[in-house]
């Protein structure tokens, strides 16, 4: 695709959790590989807001995510109607409309040819000033600006009718938009963007091998965080104990407490544990497994799916993660596990039925969509050259 004079776009994401960020410089990678004559910036825009909205904000999803599960999918579903119909839309608009001068600023500095959001906040900002003809800079109101959903399922705060293009994971997310108003020309089924490492082809004994790990043996990789069912240290414990036959991978990312206790089992298993940290290179790991036992953020499991790598889901956070593992179960691609014994279950099912673990892979790879980030690059570009 030819580019008539060099682009710039903006990607504004913001960090209430790992996946909208990844999911910004999935787009980034993507287009530095396929279109290097276009410059992309991505900004994390809470680092222009107060302190105080930080802390309200994405403090207060972490605290209940976390800690208090049932009572953030209490507020996932009731605020999953009209906006209008949720009493705190007038005090969360007051605080956006406050907030916003702090990234004019920069928004101004970068003036891009286009902007893609990645997170429902930048993107509800900009369709507020648009529908109140609210001046932003640089002429933003003329600046296209599309929404890349990062979940298999929409919630109405993505549902922002002023804005140019909506890119989502499944034709069920689709119709769900179109049913909230929003213009079907404006909806590309593209999926969740991932990095381009995810899109590669590894050999797997390859892998293992670099790993220490037996080339012959199933390997799991565990990436469930500090919490879920019980922690990661524990569950590796119990099954490298439970199922003689297997292999486990651990990632603990910024937790050193728990790296250091999956350290010690590494040095006791040596030959069965192999425990990571934080890392930029989870597809190397990926690919040494044969299946993950994970939560299902919209990004973790779009980096799954596309390296065709199927998934025990533990105890997903009631809300945007419930109606993940639901798409991914009623795909095949995916079994889910509430609590130890669940998840022994299911694990022992996969490894004894003939057939399940390969049934299982196959499916993931059915519904893998790992170009999407090379295919919402190429229609934000043909958007800007159209219009």
């Amino acid at each position: 695709m030819a580019i008539s004079h060099k682009k710039h776009i903006l990607v504004l994401s913001a960090s209430t959790g790992a996946g909208h960020v990844r999911a910004a410089e999935a787009l980034q990678k993507c287009a530095a590989e396929k279109y290097p004559e276009v410059k992309v910036t991505h900004i994390d825009v809470l680092q222009y807001f107060t302190w105080i909205f930080r802390k309200l904000y994405a403090g207060t999803y972490v605290g209940l995510a976390k800690n208090h599960k049932s009572m953030w999918g209490y507020v996932y579903n009731k605020t999953d109607h009209s906006p209008r119909d949720v009493p705190t839309r007038s005090l969360r608009l007051m605080l956006q409309r406050i907030n916003m001068k702090h990234w004019r600023k920069k928004i101004m500095e970068l003036n891009p040819d286009h902007i893609i959001c990645t997170h429902f906040l930048p993107a509800e900002m900009i369709d507020k000033a648009i529908s109140k003809n609210i001046k932003l800079p640089s002429g933003i109101n003329n600046t296209p600006v599309s929404v890349v959903v990062t979940d298999f399922d929409v919630h109405w705060m993505w549902c922002l009718k002023y804005l140019n293009q909506f890119f989502v994971a499944s034709e069920e997310a689709a119709l769900r938009l179109e049913g909230r108003n929003i213009d079907n020309n404006k909806i590309n089924i593209t999926g969740i963007p991932v990095c381009p490492e995810f899109t590669k082809k590894y050999s797997q004994n390859e892998k293992k091998i670099e790993l220490n790990l037996a080339p012959d043996k199933i390997t799991v990789l565990i990436m469930a965080g500090g919490y879920g069912i019980g922690k990661i240290d524990e569950t590796a414990e119990r099954l490298v104990k439970n199922f003689p036959d297997i292999q486990i991978i651990t990632i603990a990312g910024h937790n050193k407490k728990l790296l250091k206790t999956l350290d010690k089992l590494s040095n006791e298993y040596h030959d069965r544990i192999v425990s990571v940290g934080y890392t930029t290179e989870v597809e190397k790991y990926m690919a040494a497994s044969d299946i993950v036992i994970t939560k299902t953020g919209g990004m973790t499991s779009s980096e799954c799916l596309a390296m065709g790598k199927p998934m025990i889901v533990i105890n997903p956070i009631p809300g945007q993660e419930e109606r993940n593992a639901t798409y991914l179960l009623e795909h095949s691609a995916a079994v889910m596990a509430y609590d130890d014994a669940g998840l022994d279950y299911k694990l022992q099912n996969i490894l004894t039925t003939p057939g399940q673990l390969s049934y299982m892979q196959s499916a993931a790879r059915d519904i893998s969509k790992p170009f999407a980030g090379f295919d919402i690059m190429e229609k934000v570009l043909f958007y800007h050259e159209k219009h």
